[in-house]
């Protein structure tokens, strides 16, 4: 009889040792609130709570449950609050690695407009007629835009130009375009003038809006409401 209770109890013994074997340890290592079942909806959300040691349990100090249909009282709700905190599981004052200081300073923009003061463009000279400063403090692209109002009183074959540049309306232009008036056309002729420009910098930066004549005998040109947009992101 001792050989055959001898039996039973190995055999049981090995089964044991079978089924712990063969069941996965995430199963087992997840269960950790016998009230939270695999089948929970809620089963990743507390095993991740539990994980993270913003929540404990509910019946200390074993904390085997999470009493999961309970309501959570407000002294509860400051110790979760507190080691969401200072397990920093939710870091507020970064985002994706960069501080608020970085983030402040990594991607921003500023437009200038003039509605009130018109700038007559007389010559072939390039006239600025607005600027912006881009307040860049690491390398970044610039991306520029630029409108404007312009018109002309007198009939003729005339060509204008209006560009973008960098520090002074001497400079290359980052964006350019033209504008071309219908030809023999008499009395008032007037455009809406859009154009964008690009540029790489890594310091603060001033940008100018300018216009000039392109034929010496053609009419002068006002250039009335306008505006210029910088927005800058870094290269890294």
């Amino acid at each position: 009889m001792k050989s055959n209770g001898h039996r039973s109890t190995s055999a049981v013994f090995a089964v044991a040792v079978f089924l712990l074997a063969v069941t996965p340890l995430a199963v087992v290592a997840a269960d950790r609130f016998t009230d939270v079942g695999d089948d929970n909806v809620f089963h990743d959300d507390i095993k991740w709570l539990a994980d993270a040691d913003v929540t404990r349990g509910c019946n200390p100090p074993s904390n085997t449950r999470y009493c999961p249909k309970d309501s959570v009282t407000r002294e509860q709700m400051a110790a979760f609050m507190r080691r969401l905190a200072e397990n920093q599981v939710v870091d507020a004052g970064s985002l994706e690695g960069l501080s608020a200081d970085e983030l402040r300073s990594g991607s921003a923009g500023v437009q200038i407009t003039d509605f009130s003061q018109d700038v007559t463009i007389t010559s072939t000279a390039w006239t600025e007629i607005l600027s912006v400063e881009a307040a860049v403090s690491t390398e970044s692209n610039v991306v520029l835009a630029a409108h404007v109002y312009a018109e002309r009183l007198a009939s003729g074959n005339a060509r204008y130009k209006f560009k973008i540049a960098r520090d002074d309306c001497e400079s290359g232009p980052v964006g350019e375009t033209w504008w071309r008036p219908f030809a023999n056309v008499g009395g008032f002729q007037a455009e809406a003038i859009a154009l964008t420009g690009f540029d790489t910098v890594a310091e603060p930066t001033t940008y100018v809006f300018c216009a000039t004549k392109h034929d010496a005998g053609g009419s002068d040109l006002i250039a009335e409401k306008r505006g210029l947009t910088a927005t800058w992101t870094p290269t890294q």
